[in-house]
């Protein structure tokens, strides 16, 4: 379907390409052998191919394009913000490694004074029994 705008250009066109292959042609192109009629529907059909392909192909290439742009855009920004969590997250478990090494060493050094302490008192009964049998 032509748009009814592009007839008001197209009928001026028209005649002039009729008027320029009625007359006998004694200019440059002319005498370079220049068919002004086949140009003109030359350069006609060309405006046409152009305008479908701007208005049915360029354009919504481009924007799928855009659109693959900004997804991808999006993707680094999330790779970057997880790249960030986790070694956020590789400092906060070296950390609480840390921690949990110190609480279980004060516990273990617990451990051995009461074990000691332990082992202190059974041996002073165990002499103080040796002692009473004696």
């Amino acid at each position: 379907m032509i748009d009814p705008n592009i007839i008001h250009y197209l009928i001026p066109i028209a005649h002039a390409a009729e008027e320029a292959a009625t007359a006998t042609d004694t200019s440059i192109a002319g005498t370079f052998g220049v068919d002004w009629m086949k140009f003109l529907a030359n350069l006609l059909n060309f405006a046409i191919v152009l305008f479908v392909l701007w208005k049915w192909v360029f354009t919504p290439v481009t924007k799928k394009l855009e659109e693959r742009t900004a997804k991808i855009e999006q993707a680094m920004k999330d790779a970057n913000n997880t790249e960030k969590e986790k070694q956020e997250f590789a400092v906060w478990k070296q950390a609480e490694m840390s921690k949990a090494r110190q609480e279980a060493g004060a516990v273990i050094t617990e451990a051995q004074v009461e074990a000691n302490k332990v082992k202190e008192e059974i041996l002073a009964k165990s002499k103080e029994e040796q002692q009473k049998l004696v």
